[in-house]
């Protein structure tokens, strides 16, 4: 329990209070039980046959205010005879504090005879009071005795009695103040409440949460406990009177109850307003008091009741698109009265100008409808031309409109639907762009055959309103796209060269928006086949033997063969003469090339030529076989040799004529035999190379040419 100044304790400790007044009487019932045996105190407790004197309490009331350590203090005892004739009533205790402290030890006290059954409360005693502190008497001895002269001593004489109460705890007389509030009370309200009386004047101030106080270090006597009423507040119980009696505490209950009043408020709505829009009204006043109300297009009034008195700000959600003149505003609401409020929303107008562009071929007659719709289920409507223009809606309530088109076939509205927003005395704008609906044609050319650089392929196209294009490809084809053509059919042609061919499907196609459609168109040139055959002969490990044919019109072809060789066939080649040659790999001869062929319309010429490799094959030389000729006569001579740089022939025996080379290309010789009557001349055939010199002899056999025996005959 703690004490202020004034004497009295805060109730804010009253919780903790109880807790510790708990532990106390705890710690007193077990300081019973280690208390010392009878022996050892200076009193007996013998012959206590009955209670015919019963101790109801203990009272303490301090002769001042407790603000120093310790102050004087009257301890008053409670007590009643329970018989008649009690004479020389005696009284012994000890006095605890609530910490379990010895105070005072054998306080003895002589009541007096009393002949009838009385109830008393007498002043006995006068300690020095630990200020704050709960005390306790116990121990208590109690004897009388129904004879005199008065006896104290154990022997009791006839008659005596003895009682011996346990643990009783000292009460402080004072007066418990109940505080309640009715109603709303605002933060930091305070209710201060005083109490005098004789010689006695104390105050405590209560906030909205009430509760209770306990004003003490009171003496018995009537008591006034008043309030100091806040602004706005109504009071029962103040002034009131109180009797505080020793040991007790009295209790005065003080109630107070916030005045109300009601506010009225009217609303007016002007202007279109759209089913399901919503006026949120709100009032704040006194006390954080807040309340809303929620208003709809048809207005009316609404009263707020039982509203604590003083001042309110009335505010309110503006929906969008609508003005509240007037607000936020404040009214006084009185006790009793009904205060009253008009909230007035205007729409807010604006306005919306629409230009039209019109791109694309427009016929005469042709119309463009638009359409706004917005707020409330607003719609309003605007024809535009071929020309376009701008056109403005005026008065419209703000808010998001929607614009819209009915859009003629083939043409397109850019950015439809789409929204604006109008605000209030403004202009929004808005452009709609209308076009012709177009897409595009992808053509792609495919040249298939041999094709003379500079030859052109013309492709045109023809379609809706007399739209017509073109574009030139050459040899190499490829795509092109034709773009931003109206939709619609389309017809594809094609001039080309005679000797080419133009084979396209489709030759129709149609045009969708924003769609590429596509053609393809083949040219084909008259053309023949040419396969060549490759042999290769000798060790062949990772070799690559690259074939080129080379033509009309310099067209140019090629082929690589590995060591397995096999054929590959030329197709669709240009008719004329080609000639094939190789890319011979080191060490390697091609022979039988260079060749030329004649390729043929829709037929296939071929081509064997063999690989040779030198480093394995390179061991011969090849005269040719012995052979017979007329003296005189010429004889062409024809060998062969691996990997021949140089060949020479020359006459080993015999006679003759031997020229070389005899064509200057090929291994070949002129022989002629003098005109000497038979002989046999060897020629023989030598070539020089990378390998070793390789020679081959040829016996050439001459023989006399016939001479004609002419017989004359007689006549």
């Amino acid at each position: 329990m703690s004490f202020g100044l004034a004497g009295q304790f805060d109730v804010r400790s009253l919780p903790s209070l109880r807790r510790i007044i708990n532990t106390i009487l705890i710690l007193a019932l077990i300081s019973l039980l280690v208390l010392p045996p009878a022996s050892a105190l200076p009193r007996c407790y013998t012959g206590c046959a009955s209670n015919d004197v019963e101790i109801l309490g203990f009272s303490l009331v301090p002769s001042g205010t407790c603000i120093d350590a310790t102050t004087s203090a009257d301890l008053y005892m409670h007590f009643k005879t329970n018989r008649v004739n009690t004479y020389c009533v005696y009284v012994v205790f000890d006095i605890y504090t609530d910490n379990n402290q010895l105070l005072e030890k054998d306080v003895s006290v002589v009541l007096g005879n009393f002949n009838t059954k009385v109830d008393q409360n007498l002043n006995i005693y006068t300690i020095d009071w630990p200020c704050g502190q709960s005390l306790y008497v116990r121990n208590i001895y109690v004897q009388w005795s129904q004879n005199s002269p008065c006896s104290y001593d154990c022997s009791g004489g006839t008659g005596s009695k003895c009682s011996r109460p346990g643990n009783i705890q000292v009460l402080i007389p004072g007066i418990e103040v109940v505080k309640v509030v009715n109603g709303l009370c605002e933060f930091g309200t305070a209710f201060p409440i005083t109490v005098t009386g004789p010689g006695y004047s104390a105050s405590h101030a209560f906030d909205c949460s009430g509760g209770y106080f306990i004003f003490t270090n009171m003496a018995p006597g009537t008591y006034t406990v008043t309030e100091t009423v806040p602004a706005g507040w109504t009071v029962s119980g103040s002034p009131q009177t109180v009797t505080v009696y020793s040991g007790t505490v009295s209790a005065a209950v003080v109630t107070n109850t916030r005045d109300t009043g009601s506010l009225a408020i009217t609303k007016q709505v002007e202007g279109q307003c759209e089913s399901g829009t919503i006026f949120p009204v709100s009032i704040a006043g006194p006390g954080g008091y807040h309340s809303s109300y929620i208003f709809s297009c048809s207005g009316g009034t609404h009263t707020f009741t039982n509203l604590p008195t003083g001042d309110y700000t009335i505010t309110e959600i503006v929906p969008e698109g609508w003005t509240a003149p007037g607000l936020p505003q404040t009214v006084t609401v009185s006790k009793d009265t009904t205060a009253t409020a008009t909230v007035t929303n205007i729409r807010d107008t604006g306005s919306l100008a629409i230009s039209k562009q019109v791109i694309g071929q427009c016929l005469p007659g042709m119309t463009f409808l638009v359409t706004i719709s917005g707020p409330g289920n607003y719609i309003a409507t605007h024809d535009f031309d071929c020309s376009g223009g701008t056109y403005t809606f005026t008065d419209l309530p703000t808010g998001t409109y929607t614009i819209t088109e009915a859009v003629p076939e083939g043409w397109t509205a850019g950015s439809l639907p789409q929204t604006v927003a109008v605000s209030k005395d403004q202009t929004a704008t808005a452009t709609i762009t209308n076009t012709r609906n177009t897409g595009r044609l992808a053509i792609t050319k495919q040249v298939y055959g041999y094709c003379v650089p500079g030859t052109q392929f013309v492709v045109s196209i023809s379609g809706p309103g007399g739209y017509s294009d073109s574009y030139a490809f050459d040899c190499s084809g490829g795509t092109y796209l034709f773009t931003d053509m109206p939709t619609g059919d389309y017809t594809i042609t094609e001039t080309h060269p005679a000797e080419w061919e133009a084979a396209f499907s489709p030759e129709t196609v149609t045009i969708h928006k924003d769609e590429t459609a596509t053609a393809t168109v083949i040219n084909t040139r008259d053309s023949g086949s040419l396969t060549v055959t490759k042999q290769v002969q000798g060790e062949c490990t990772s070799d690559m033997f690259e074939i080129l044919i080379s033509g009309p019109g310099g067209y140019l072809a090629s082929h690589t063969f590995d060591c397995s060789g096999g054929s590959y066939t030329f197709t669709s080649l240009p008719p004329g003469d080609y000639t094939i040659t190789e890319t011979v790999p080191e060490g390697w001869l091609a022979l039988g090339l260079p060749q030329t062929v004649t390729v043929s319309k829709g037929e296939t010429a071929t081509v064997t030529f063999t690989n040779l490799n030198t480093q394995t094959e390179c061991q011969t030389a090849f005269a040719g076989a012995d052979t017979e000729i007329c003296e005189g006569s010429p004889l062409v001579l024809e060998g062969y040799a691996i990997d021949a740089t140089s060949v020479s022939w020359s006459i080993k025996a015999g006679l003759g004529t031997l020229q070389w080379p005899y064509d200057g290309s090929d291994y070949k010789a002129a022989y002629t035999p003098p005109h000497s009557g038979e002989s046999e001349a060897v020629l023989t055939f030598t070539a020089q190379g990378i390998c070793p010199d390789v020679s081959d002899d040829v016996t050439v056999y001459v023989v006399s040419r016939p001479i004609a025996i002419i017989t004359f005959m007689p006549a």
